[in-house]
């Protein structure tokens, strides 16, 4: 590598900094590591300590070539509780794909953090990487991924013949959408309209008493100041016009429509349901589903009113309980379902074997 590369352990002090200094957001910067709204939510992990570790981040002349997000959280493990750091993102400029700088990147993140390091979402061009390195799958689980339209940007990609009539095709798309959510939309409200929704930001005494007893066995434990952390809308960057908005965000935290929507569902004045979703675009990823078996059907039609409201094309969860219930009571165009699983360093004292991740575990989009 080049004498002009610089790779850097970026602790939570380090950060703090940089924010002051603006280092990461001049503007010359192109590729942001992240938001600044981002990193001042990172700063409010009451999970990361001053000298924890939370991106590795590799420069070439002040140009970012080189980035690996790294949240601190707490783990269960046989013993106790431990220290860990999910490995969110990593990235490598273009010009050093095919160099030795993604894995010595990688090398220095493990090092960093001792080799406490969990990946929760495993990208196809990575995965040959990991089986090289002393990690352990564990957690399988299933991703639904249930689009409502016919997506032209899937399509278009697929099918370039068709790149000649786009117009015709990004037309169809709309007509779908509208078609599907109107339908949806009227199959649900006959289910939800005896429930009524409480929009919340952050997670009170009496939601907690709620939440709590679905969180007991979580493998990351949680809190109710842990979860209003996780569902905060500060983390976000709302760029109206985002092409108007010249830098990249290495951290998709910066979108023309990016928020969580969190709600308490109410039937006859009584919580049965609590649902967080981050909207970004026109998607929809679920982070907490949470409901007795017996009001699943009322929660996941609440869902669908919802996103049908929002005029979302898709949406994404891991529960495998509300993907087979949207997948089998709604009308979709496709249903990509993909098997997914963890990889956990083999240092961690995890039990392998048992261990659960749920959308909740993880999920820092």
């Amino acid at each position: 590598m080049g004498e002009d590369i610089n790779i850097i352990s970026l602790t939570k002090k380090e950060l703090r900094d940089a924010i002051l200094k603006n280092t990461y957001w001049d503007s010359d910067v192109i590729h942001m590591p992240f938001s600044k709204s981002k990193a001042n939510w990172i700063l409010r992990n009451e999970r990361i300590d001053d000298h924890d570790i939370c991106a590795i981040i590799g420069t070439e002349n002040k140009t970012v070539i080189s980035f690996i997000f790294l949240v601190p959280d707490i783990i269960s493990t046989k013993t106790g509780t431990e220290k860990i750091f999910w490995s969110r993102r990593w990235w490598i400029s273009k010009k050093y794909k095919d160099s030795i700088l993604p894995t010595y990147t990688m090398s220095v993140a493990m090092n960093a953090v001792n080799n406490k390091a969990v990946v929760k979402f495993l990208g196809k061009d990575i995965e040959e990487y990991y089986r090289k390195q002393p990690f352990t799958e564990f957690a399988y689980r299933t991703r639904y991924y249930i689009i409502f339209n016919l997506d032209s940007n899937i399509v278009l990609t697929k099918i370039n013949v068709l790149k000649n009539i786009k117009g015709i095709v990004k037309t169809l798309d709309n007509t779908s959408l509208t078609l599907i959510s109107f339908l949806n939309g009227l199959k649900a409200k006959k289910k939800t309209k005896h429930l009524t929704y409480e929009y919340v930001s952050d997670v009170d005494e009496l939601l907690w008493q709620f939440i709590a007893p679905f969180c007991k066995k979580d493998l990351i434990p949680k809190s109710k100041e842990y979860i209003s952390w996780q569902i905060d809308n500060n983390q976000y960057t709302n760029a109206l016009i985002r092409n108007k908005y010249p830098k990249k965000c290495l951290i998709s935290s910066v979108y023309d429509r990016v928020y969580n929507s969190s709600y308490i569902i109410k039937k006859e004045n009584t919580i049965i349901g609590f649902t967080s979703f981050l909207i970004r675009g026109n998607e929809v990823m679920v982070r907490y589903f949470i409901c007795e078996d017996d009001y699943l059907e009322l929660c996941a039609n609440a869902i669908i009113e919802n996103i049908v409201k929002l005029k979302a094309t898709n949406i994404q969860t891991e529960n495998e309980k509300l993907g087979r219930y949207i997948e089998n009571q709604f009308i979709h165009l496709h249903n990509d379902k993909r098997k997914l699983y963890a990889l956990a360093h083999n240092d961690m004292n995890i039990d392998f074997e048992h261990a659960i991740i749920n959308d909740r575990d993880g999920n820092f989009a």
